[in-house]
């Protein structure tokens, strides 16, 4: 092994996934050893980017998308959009899309087979597994830095605060004074 790989680390803050596999196929055992060995998935709670895209309900997510953003802008915007996006409005677009053949066979169909090959670190204030996320737990300011992975990360470490750190499995890895436990 070239000795720049043997060093190789990666830590990474809401990633989606982004290996896959053909059908018929596996990920390569060897790789996904070394990706596992040497990188580790920050997920904060309700972010829906990391279970991009095989872990994800891409129908309740687009459910929730388009409340979302229409949450975001001011009635008279939605209407204005709304009527741009013809009869049924953006919603309706949306749905309408995501049912497109093309869009089954290049993406969702694809997206089934991606996975996360590195260590998975979940941020919440109670563990629950960080896959499959229901539609009632999405919350897209969870994938914010700065509104959520870095008050997230914070918590966890604050004895005050209501937040931990849990593996995959749901062991804790923040004792009671806030010393992180061999991670």
């Amino acid at each position: 092994m070239h000795p720049l790989l043997r060093a190789a680390r990666a830590v990474t803050f809401g990633a989606p996934m982004c290996f896959g596999a053909a059908p018929g196929s596996d990920v390569r055992q060897d790789f996904a050893e070394f990706m596992r060995e040497r990188s580790v998935n920050y997920v904060n709670a309700g972010d829906p980017a990391p279970r991009l895209w095989s872990e994800l309900d891409l129908d309740g997510f687009m459910r929730y998308f388009v409340d979302w953003i229409q949450g975001q802008i001011s009635s008279f915007s939605r209407r204005l959009v709304d009527y741009a996006a013809g009869t049924g409005g953006i919603a309706k677009r949306a749905y309408e899309m995501l049912q497109r053949p093309d869009i089954e066979t290049h993406l969702l169909r694809p997206a089934a087979r991606y996975v996360h090959l590195s260590r998975i670190r979940m941020l919440a204030a109670e563990f629950r597994p960080w896959r499959p996320l229901s539609q009632e737990l999405i919350r897209i300011e969870d994938h914010s830095l700065l509104e959520g992975y870095i008050p997230a990360l914070r918590a966890a470490f604050d004895p005050s605060a209501s937040g931990s750190l849990f593996d995959e499995v749901g062991r804790g890895l923040v004792d009671e004074e806030g010393r992180g436990l061999l991670m």
